[in-house]
């Protein structure tokens, strides 16, 4: 998988990432969640209008989520539904044509789950970490509790799972002086893929504070800073 992990030592990652997976399955209630609590309710209203309009052909630039007397009526409801700065394109939604969406939100828990698996593997190789290690850096990234405290309420949270990759790139325009300019512009297409990639997924929270972090860290940088900058123009 990575030069970390070698052919004796592969078998605690792998172990790790299917109790990781299991450990999702267990949180969505075996692919059965109510969505009764917190904004979980909100949520799956969201994918069911995109399901709607998947089965039906049409595009849903209206549409009324919530009666006239609730409280999510006063502070979410508007009648341009894509004109909201929440609502979610996960890449895969389109796989709400054939399944339901329970179905559909257990596989973006296991998609972003392997996401960021990956990319704290990353990091171990970059780090060039034991696989002692690597273990303890995925143990603490992916089962402390914080994404599952998120999930829990209801939040939009698979943006949060691509931290390890935008740590991973911003990290990249650190290093960038060691780089040719050709690397250089790879690296700002690669920040602009995440910044697009988060805001279908986890909405402008993460977009925000993504490009808010990447600029506290870099300005201690000026050289990649405008790079940066460029990037996240191209982002938006």
């Amino acid at each position: 998988m990575y030069n970390i992990i070698k052919n004796n030592n592969r078998l605690p990652i792998y172990i790790l990432y299917l109790i990781g997976l299991f450990n999702w399955y267990l949180f969505i209630n075996y692919n059965s969640p109510s969505f009764t609590s917190g904004d979980w309710r909100f949520g799956h209203q969201i994918y069911d209008v995109f399901k709607q309009s998947f089965l039906t052909g049409k595009i849903p630039y209206h549409a009324t989520l919530f009666t006239s007397d609730t409280l999510e009526k006063t502070m979410y409801s508007d009648g341009r539904f894509l004109a909201m700065p929440w609502i979610t394109l996960p890449p895969l939604m389109f796989l709400m044509i054939f399944i339901s969406v329970p179905a559909f939100i257990t596989a973006q828990f296991f998609l972003y789950y392997t996401i960021s698996y990956i990319g704290v593997l990353r990091w171990a190789n970059k780090l060039n970490l034991s696989i002692s290690a690597s273990v303890f850096l995925l143990i603490l990234f992916n089962f402390n509790g914080a994404l599952i405290s998120k999930a829990s309420a209801g939040q939009t949270m698979w943006g949060y799972m691509l931290i390890p990759w935008f740590l991973y790139i911003l990290y990249k325009f650190v290093e960038s002086k060691k780089k040719t300019k050709t690397e250089n512009l790879l690296i700002m297409f690669e920040f602009s893929f995440v910044l697009v990639f988060v805001l279908f997924t986890g909405d402008m929270h993460n977009f925000y504070q993504f490009i808010l972090v990447g600029l506290c860290v870099l300005i201690f940088y000026p050289g990649p800073l405008l790079r940066f900058i460029c990037s996240t123009i191209i982002g938006v």
